[in-house]
């Protein structure tokens, strides 16, 4: 089934209509005029990409449910959480399966839809009803990822765009076959069983991500993951390398980020402080620990703890 919409209002309730296109449910609230909403989509049901203009200040709540979104920001200013997780908008950005919260100004945003089927059978293959998708990250596991990501999604989007190519089975298909490999590579997707086991890439790389899973907030380091891989730590470097563009230290460390922000989010002033959060998940130097918060979540650790 082929999406092919192009839509542009300024009444309020039409653009929530609209949006609950490819969410659960939509709530949008904008705070002053005028107030003009334009949604372009082409795709199929696999994966579509939209593109979004909205001239006011404009707050959305949806829910997500059957898809993967993952948004790239062209113009304006934009933030949001997926699941009370906060995203950083400067880079490709993934919200999750949930609730997600958006609050924009002047906002120039393409959107990716990915169906979670279709993700699925690119994971692990068609027909494996015991197995899930894991979504731990928000961002890409890597600079490179980032950009693997953004070629993908133009070479979809230039390809739906000419409408010879998008009626095009073979092509359209090719190039979102494309695109749902990259966002499995880029954001770091796993698979697992019904028992939670990973289960997506080579069994020691599973194992090397389970173990920064349960081991993320202790001393632990390359060797120490390596021998869990059953790997040498040559091996290990290579094979992150190879499957996620990235390194094994640099995956620990975005492992302990998330820790971290995730205790942030849910923690008090009253009963904390971030230097304690930071040590609990590995991070002794403060001055360094704020450099990286600030990179992945675009806000300062004390900022975060204080809302």
């Amino acid at each position: 089934m082929l999406i092919d919409e192009d839509f542009h209002t300024s009444d309020t309730a039409e653009a929530e209509a609209l949006i609950e296109h490819f969410y659960r449910r939509g709530r949008l609230v904008e705070g002053h005029r005028p107030f003009q909403f334009r949604q372009q989509v082409r795709g199929d049901e696999r994966a579509s990409v939209a593109h979004y203009q909205i001239s006011s200040r404009t707050d959305f709540a949806v829910d997500i449910d059957g898809i993967l979104a993952v948004g790239m920001l062209s113009g304006g200013t934009y933030s949001a959480q997926t699941n009370g997780r906060e995203i950083d908008a400067s880079r490709p950005f993934l919200l999750r399966p949930g609730a997600a919260q958006s609050s924009s100004v002047g906002l120039d945003l393409t959107m990716a839809y990915l169906d979670l089927d279709a993700l699925a059978a690119i994971a692990f293959g068609e027909g494996s009803p015991t197995a899930r998708l894991r979504f731990d990250l928000v961002a890409p596991v890597s600079a490179d990822a980032a950009k693997h990501w953004a070629v993908a999604a133009r070479f979809l989007d230039t390809a739906i765009a000419d409408d010879e190519l998008f009626r095009n089975d073979v092509i359209r298909r090719s190039a979102t076959d494309v695109l749902l490999a990259c966002a499995l590579e880029a954001f770091g997707l796993t698979t697992q069983d019904a028992d939670g086991r990973l289960n997506s890439g080579p069994a020691s790389l599973r194992r090397a991500l389970q173990f920064i899973e349960d081991h993320a907030p202790e001393a632990i380091t390359v060797v120490d993951i390596a021998t869990a891989a059953r790997l040498s730590p040559r091996g290990l470097q290579n094979i992150f390398q190879k499957e996620l563009g990235t390194t094994p230290l640099t995956y620990l460390r975005r492992a302990r980020l998330d820790g971290a922000h995730q205790e942030l989010i849910s923690s008090d002033t009253a009963d904390t402080t971030v230097a304690e959060i930071a040590n609990r998940w590995g991070f002794a130097h403060m001055p360094k620990f704020a450099s990286y918060y600030r990179e992945i979540y675009g806000t300062n650790p004390h900022e975060t703890l204080r809302s």
